[in-house]
Order: C-alpha cells, then structure tokens, then sequence
C-alpha cells in the first residue's frame, strides 16, 4: 500500500483492497487523512467494490469514526441500495433493467438522488448537519459498472455512506 499527498490538501491510496484492510492498513489511512497534508480528505484509488463491499470497508472505520449510519429514506430521496442499509444512491442515474441495485425500481427509473443546482451558495448543504450527533465522516464511491464498453463506465451512480461518532 503506497500513501501519497494530493497536493495542496488530502492523501491518495493506491494498493489497497478496501474490502480486504487490515487493521493496521485503516490505521495507516486515518493517520494519513487526519495529518497536515490530508487535511481529513482521503481518496482510495482503484476499488472495484461491490455495493456491500464498500459497505463492510467502511465499516472498518468505525473505530475511528463511529458506527455507520443506517440510511433512513425521506420524502424525494433515493431508495436505499438493496441489501446496503447504510448506503445511498447519488446522481441522475436511471435503472437498465428492473430491480437494477435497488429494489423494486422499473427499467428507465431515475434511482439515483439528484438535485440540480441553480442557485449554487443557497443549494449547498451538508448531509445531517442539523443532527443532534452530527456525521463525523461522509464517504463517496463511484461504482463500477461491469461491462465491456468503457463508454458505459461512466454513469454508474454514486454511493454515498455517513459515519458518525
């Protein structure tokens, strides 16, 4: 596993199998996130995760971080990922087949959340700020879509899992 600055701020993993860290791998990630270089950014290259196993790699973090929280849908967000309870799904993705990764959609479904921005300062937010226990930690996977066309790569949803302390 190779640990390497992003200049000017957060560190970059390569060599890693996220599902397969050990211990001391987390260990070495979290002390390369949280130095002067990392700045609490940390970016692992490379991961060809299932939906659950990023779901077990990053429950790795919880010794640092807190558990994962469980994602609780609410009114015009996306459903959860199927068999994932702390994942969720981002961007304008729509389904290619029925029960595509989340359960009970249509082919053609938009499953992924999306919300376009058109008023940049007054749209952005942070995901649970106004939680009595704020998350600690938010993780963003692009998932990899198993095909062999590369210009199909490029519209699998992203994922996104809180952890909070």
């Amino acid at each position: 596993m190779e640990i390497r600055s992003m200049r000017p701020f957060g560190v970059e993993v390569i060599g890693c199998d996220l599902d397969d860290a050990t211990g001391d791998d987390v260990r070495r990630i979290y002390d390369a996130m949280e130095s002067d270089n990392g700045c609490g950014v940390v970016c692992l290259r490379d991961q060809d995760l299932t939906p659950e196993a990023l779901e077990r790699g990053l429950g790795r973090f919880a010794k640092h971080f807190g558990a994962l929280i469980r994602y609780d849908r609410w009114p015009g967000q996306s459903r959860g990922v199927r068999g994932c309870q702390h994942l969720a799904l981002l961007g304008n993705y729509r389904a290619r087949r029925d029960g595509e990764i989340v359960e009970g959609c249509r082919k053609g479904e938009q499953i992924g959340e999306f919300k376009p921005a058109f008023n940049v300062v007054e749209e952005w937010h942070t995901d649970g700020s106004f939680l009595a226990a704020p998350k600690s930690a938010i993780a963003l996977c692009r998932l990899r879509r198993r095909t062999s066309s590369a210009a199909n790569r490029h519209d699998a949803p992203q994922v996104r899992a809180g952890l909070a302390r």
